[in-house]
């Protein structure tokens, strides 16, 4: 704020993500202040998009968010958004603010040297799920879905430890000796294009309702993909012809 407000004027267009809460009150001054223009890209609300099971500490959370939002963005004047539910997010605290839709996408360079895929004609068949196993991300669906069933395998890449759910799913593989899951860690972003040529099936385990960048991932790579859930990216999926949608339970994914 301090080293914006000399050097912001009428002619200044500032551009700036979605959180920190603070970021956006302090956006706001800054637009009151100098009459700048501001553009909110809108890829994270909170506290929607942060899920704290602490009710108490979520509640405080919540309250901080709000104390801050309320205020503020009814005086910010552009608005981009990178799934549809978060105009809804938007529409709660300054409801006569208009949004343009901008899905995230990927970057073409990167996938340049993927190929055209086919529908698998061998089994197993490969499935894929690219997310660091935090509280957001539950794979336990997949596992138990394929848990005895050789005709599947499921590859986890994106987490080398650090997730909260990593123990439990580590503890459920370990338990049922599952010798259909490999666990492959974090990769450079050249090898998740390799990694993901060898795979059949992208699937998107994640509770929030957002379009998370590991969507566009499995579309630059060809994959078919499924949804677990009613959320953004299951009705992006739907929509567009490139997957399918089911229950967020083992027996909707069987």
């Amino acid at each position: 704020f301090v080293y914006l407000l000399p050097r912001l004027n009428r002619r200044t267009l500032l551009i700036l993500p979605s959180r920190p809460v603070e970021m956006i009150f302090a956006a706001a001054i800054l637009r009151l202040a100098r009459r700048t223009s501001v553009l909110l890209d809108i890829q994270d609300v909170w506290p929607d998009g942060l899920v704290i099971r602490d009710r108490f500490r979520h509640v405080l959370f919540a309250g901080y968010c709000h104390a801050h939002l309320y205020p503020s963005l009814r005086f910010i004047d552009k608005f981009i958004h990178v799934a549809p539910s978060f105009f809804n997010w938007l529409h709660r605290y300054a409801p006569k603010a208009r949004s343009v839709f901008v899905p995230l996408g990927f970057d073409a360079d990167r996938w340049q040297t993927v190929s055209p895929r086919s529908e698998p004609t061998s089994e197993p068949v490969e499935m894929v799920c690219v997310a660091l196993l935090q509280h957001l991300i539950d794979v336990m669906p997949i596992l138990q879905a394929i848990n005895g069933n050789e005709r599947f395998r499921l590859t986890l890449i994106g987490d080398d430890g650090q997730g909260e759910r990593y123990p439990e799913v580590m503890e459920f593989i370990r338990v049922n000796g599952m010798k259909n899951v490999s666990l492959v860690g974090r990769l450079p972003r050249e090898a998740v294009v390799s990694h993901l040529q060898r795979m059949d099936i992208g699937v998107v385990p994640m509770i929030s309702s957002s379009i998370p960048n590991k969507v566009f991932d499995y579309v630059a790579a060809g994959l078919p993909i499924i949804v677990l859930g009613e959320n953004d990216s299951a009705d992006f999926v739907e929509g567009m012809g490139i997957g399918w949608r089911c229950a967020y339970n083992s027996d909707g994914l069987r």
